[in-house]
């Protein structure tokens, strides 16, 4: 606990010196269109993190990139992503609009869908998707899963 009092004095210190620096903006990009997004049986036979993104994810991804630069210009720009495939995808292709630029990267775990729970049996997917239109979508915890307030 020792360490982690003198990175919090570390931090308040710089804050007050103005030495800290907060981003001008954060900017939420969620990932383009992937295979599970067009056809739910990808979960039968792919982990959730290997789901990968469609042509159109693809497409989505660059075009995110060129707004994102007119956004920001030449200004810095650090991404936080996901370690799922279809997260570092999105993120190569929206990277293509900033290729004359430096970009700091740092993959982030925490950063990652619901835990929807064991979907390889199309059936019982179909089965606990309609009753959590019942008990409603965010408040529905998924079995072997998360519910939308655990995360």
């Amino acid at each position: 606990l020792d360490w982690l009092a003198d990175q919090l004095e570390v931090r308040l210190r710089a804050r007050r010196e103005g030495k800290l620096r907060r981003p001008k903006r954060i900017i939420l990009v969620r990932h383009g269109q992937s295979e599970g997004n067009v056809n739910r049986t990808a979960y039968q036979s792919t982990p959730d993190s290997q789901i990968a993104l469609t042509e159109v994810g693809w497409a989505q991804g660059v075009v995110a990139g060129l707004q994102i630069r007119e956004l920001v210009k030449n200004e810095s720009i650090r991404c936080f992503y996901s370690p799922y495939l279809r997260a570092r995808q999105t993120l190569l292709a929206l990277l293509q609009a900033f290729d004359s630029q430096t970009v700091q990267l740092s993959s982030e775990p925490r950063l990652r869908e619901q835990d929807f729970g064991n979907f390889q049996d199309d059936a019982q997917m179909s089965r606990v998707l309609a009753e959590r239109q019942v008990f409603g979508r965010f408040y529905y915890r998924f079995p072997d899963g998360e519910a939308g307030t655990d995360v």
